[in-house]
């Protein structure tokens, strides 16, 4: 049996005609969705996607960036290149101006019997809640994205997805072009999606969502557990609260508002990270290049980041650690005692400027750390 790494070096090889930081993504993601679907073998790789070369030509079609014939006149070549431009992204996103989902089915709707926890995982199709007056379940799928199951077993509403052979997933939910005067846009937005219908007194437990580059959004809910992954799809999270939260992305952005939770954590790599009116016992953020802001009433908090900026203001009551290795660290603490340093960056607080300061308060124990980044510290 051959290995996954060896179907990676065929395709790499296969989209050399790519500039090494378009392969390098194209080739991240394939991995990521492979890990991710527990396909660890060349001969499951080339079932899924098709084999290396098939994989290539089609992202060759897809992302052929060609040119129209020039036309006379420069109005003329603009709107040439304006349609191009257009058709492109339209092939890549899978969305016109409209909004509308190319290629995906009719939404279809499925009663169901009552269910306290949901595992849900998709490819490309959003992750959304609606309330109803009855538990079921609503779905449009894009094109190529198959239904694999859906049922209610003890409790759990099963709803999963797989690609079939040789997609192209979407890395994007908006994109806005702006040419020649006019501006296009390409949005996901109220396209494929899987909808989870709950009545309003309905008691959810553990609430398991899982997407590659589909969304999730939750609104105006309670559970216990609330496990969240996607690879480059956003998490939105409103008026809900929660015992537990893990949420897990790779470029996706996290928006916390109104967020009620015991203790959270939440990962990503390039994705921001912002938080308003969030509250709870303990949360920790870590992220590699994506800039966390949040507006929180916390007991601890802990952020690391290593080229993310962090802004964090509100009453966290016990302790906030920060540590960064380039990004900047930007905190509101009343009174709070100070242990802060930065190796070639600036420690400034109330006026005050140093690279390393420490100062005894009333208030939270603050503790921040940052290589070459500038901390600002108001008291």
């Amino acid at each position: 049996m051959h290995t996954s790494e060896q179907y990676f070096a065929e395709l790499a090889a296969c989209l050399s005609w790519l500039p090494e930081a378009e392969r390098e993504e194209i080739l991240t993601y394939h991995r990521e969705y492979a890990a991710e679907a527990g396909m660890d073998s060349y001969e499951q790789l080339a079932a899924h996607f098709g084999a290396p070369h098939e994989l290539a030509d089609l992202l060759r079609q897809q992302l052929d960036t060609r040119r129209p014939e020039e036309e006379d006149g420069a109005a003329s070549a603009a709107a040439g290149l304006g349609d191009a431009v257009r058709n492109l992204l339209g092939a890549l996103f899978g969305a016109a101006d409209s909004g509308q989902d190319a290629g995906g089915t009719d939404w279809t709707q499925q009663a169901l019997p009552p269910f306290e926890n949901v595992q849900i995982r998709t490819v490309a199709a959003d992750i959304r809640f609606e309330e109803g007056e009855a538990f079921a379940v609503r779905y449009c799928l894009p094109a190529r994205e198959r239904l694999e199951r859906l049922e209610v077993a003890d409790g759990t509403l099963y709803f999963a997805t797989r690609a079939g052979q040789g997609v192209f997933h979407r890395t994007s939910s908006r994109v806005e072009i702006h040419f020649g005067g006019d501006s296009f846009h390409f949005s996901r937005e109220g396209g494929a999606a899987v909808v989870v219908i709950v009545p309003q007194d309905a008691v959810l437990k553990r609430l398991c969502m899982a997407t590659v580059s589909g969304d999730i959004r939750l609104e105006d809910r309670t559970c216990v557990d609330l496990p969240l992954r996607t690879t480059s799809g956003d998490v939105e999270l409103r008026k809900v609260d929660c015992t537990a939260a893990e949420l897990v992305t790779t470029s996706g952005d996290v928006e916390l508002t109104t967020f009620g939770c015991d203790s959270f954590s939440v990962t990503t790599t390039s994705g921001d990270v912002e938080c308003q009116d969030l509250a709870g016992n303990c949360g920790e953020i870590h992220t590699v290049s994506g800039d966390v802001e949040c507006e929180v009433e916390l007991d601890t908090l802990g952020i690391s980041t290593v080229s993310g900026d962090c802004r964090v203001s509100g009453p966290v009551r016990l302790a906030t650690s920060c540590t960064t290795v380039s990004g900047d660290v930007c905190i509101h603490a009343p009174d709070a005692a100070v242990n802060a340093s930065s190796t070639s960056g600036s420690v400034r607080c109330n006026g005050m400027k140093a690279r390393v300061m420490q100062r005894d308060g009333a208030g939270c124990k603050l503790t921040l750390r940052s290589t070459s980044g500038d901390i600002d510290i108001a008291l």
